[in-house]
């Protein structure tokens, strides 16, 4: 039995097989010369009664690679990005790369900091796995680190040079309008989210479309919000004294939705008897509401495994993919229903 910290080698001899047997079977690349299932069994049984564990260190001096990717989000907090990290850890953990969550807290300048961070840091690959800001901050960064060789991808409509999942928001805010309305909701109010980020403005801009199309103006209906349970809770007494009163409430995420839920509970107001209330993301908790949210429903997981994917590939030699996408679609529970009046309000 060796002592101190197993290597390699170490397997090789107890295993009765060649050094490179041994690295192809712990790295997991045994497709150019198939490994026997025999010969694998034996190396991995001789690697754990050794308790070997791999030196990171080495590995990424030896091959040029950390096996580690960052993922920037706006909030960790938030479901909808853990949703999309979840997915993005389950690609990323069967190839064998670790996965490093740093939350921006929708602050442009420190997304920055973290960019300029990444600079020195042994990742091989960077996620902006929220949608981006109106005004970029860091384009030079991102330009900085391509050119280093470190692969860069983005999730939702992004002003920077890199490949995205392109989330339909405009279209699903259009579609959820859409739904309100052939419901013979007229005052339909529209809780936003913060503006200087893309996801947030696309959002509104389906929304007003859709009252466009429909004759109708969005006037003293857009309220302000930051993507926060408390926004959707802060935007309640002003909708119990809008006259005439709203009979709809489109929140542009889930959260909101959620908080705004809580707070005409608190008012006594029936949910939706004398209002209906709907979100955007279908986040897990959107089905437990009472009553359950109607959302628009962004198949946040698959997001995640998608743009881990696309790392891979472009760490594997392939180039950039021309069109990642993410349709929306609407999911209908029974936090909406037809104005109490059944005519149009």
């Amino acid at each position: 039995m060796a002592k101190g910290r197993a290597t390699i080698a170490d397997i090789a001899r107890s295993a009765g097989v060649s050094l490179s047997t041994v690295s192809r079977v712990l790295s997991g690349r045994e497709s150019v010369i198939p490994i026997g299932p025999e010969t694998r069994a034996r190396v991995l049984a001789s690697a754990a009664a050794l308790n070997y564990r791999p030196n990171q260190a080495a590995r990424t001096l030896a091959s040029g690679r950390s096996q580690a990717v960052a993922v920037l989000v706006h909030d960790i907090s938030d479901p909808y990005f853990s949703e999309i990290v979840r997915g993005i850890e389950d690609v990323a953990s069967a190839n064998q790369y670790m996965v490093l969550v740093c939350s921006t807290d929708r602050d442009p300048v420190r997304e920055r900091e973290y960019l300029l961070r990444m600079g020195s840091f042994p990742t091989d690959g960077i996620i902006l796995a929220a949608g981006g800001f109106e005004e970029e901050a860091g384009l030079d960064e991102v330009r900085s680190l391509i050119e280093r060789g470190v692969v860069i991808v983005g999730v939702a409509r992004h002003g920077l040079p890199i490949p995205t999942v392109r989330i339909s928001n405009e279209e699903g805010a259009r579609e959820m309008a859409e739904h309100l309305l052939q419901l013979g909701h007229r005052r339909i109010a529209f809780i936003a989210g913060p503006p200087g980020l893309t996801t947030a403005n696309d959002r509104l801009a389906g929304y007003r479309q859709a009252l466009r199309e429909a004759g109708l103006s969005a006037d003293g209906l857009v309220l302000a919000g930051d993507f926060t349970r408390e926004a959707g809770q802060r935007v309640v007494p002003h909708l119990l004294r809008s006259t005439p009163r709203v009979t709809a409430v489109f929140a542009a995420n889930d959260k909101m939705a959620i908080g705004c839920l809580a707070g005409l509970r608190a008012a006594g107001i029936v949910v939706p008897d004398e209002v209906s209330v709907v979100g955007f993301g279908d986040v897990p908790s959107a089905q437990d509401t009472e009553p359950p949210l109607t959302t628009v429903t962004i198949p946040l997981r698959e997001i995640g495994r998608q743009v881990m994917r696309e790392v891979l590939q472009q760490l594997g030699g392939q180039p950039p993919s021309a069109a990642l996408s993410a349709p929306t679609t609407l999911t209908i529970r029974r936090s909406a229903a037809p104005p109490r009046s059944g005519k149009p309000g």
